[in-house]
């Protein structure tokens, strides 16, 4: 997990189909900051009462396609700077509502894949 890099790679991810000049600099710097950062890392000791802790978001209609994004975050004891994965989508259905949207959020990422 590589949380210091993470809008960034979400940014290039959604751009894939159609990248601009910008995007091409924003993955060469990326590259760059990967090629020098290769053995940094995080790591987890085991320790008692660790948890993990989950949340999950969604935003209703913000697609072209009216289709809802969906986005996990999960981390150890709650901390936000224990960061162990994070995931996003686009949800596969269009729905009515925000509530539905968030239904279909949490379906489609628990467990957890």
């Amino acid at each position: 997990t590589r949380p210091g890099i993470l809008l960034t790679v979400g940014y290039l991810c959604s751009k894939m189909k159609s990248p601009t000049v910008t995007d091409e600099k924003a993955l060469k710097k990326l590259s760059q900051y990967i090629r020098g950062t290769i053995k940094s890392g995080l790591e987890f000791k085991p320790r008692t009462g660790t948890r993990v802790h989950a949340w999950i978001d969604t935003s209703h209609n913000v697609n072209t396609d009216a289709k809802c994004q969906t986005g996990l975050i999960l981390t150890l004891s709650g901390s936000p700077s224990k960061l162990i994965a994070t995931r996003r989508l686009k949800q596969k259905v269009v729905v009515w509502s925000s509530y539905e949207c968030e239904l279909i959020g949490v379906y489609d990422k628990y467990p957890f894949s």
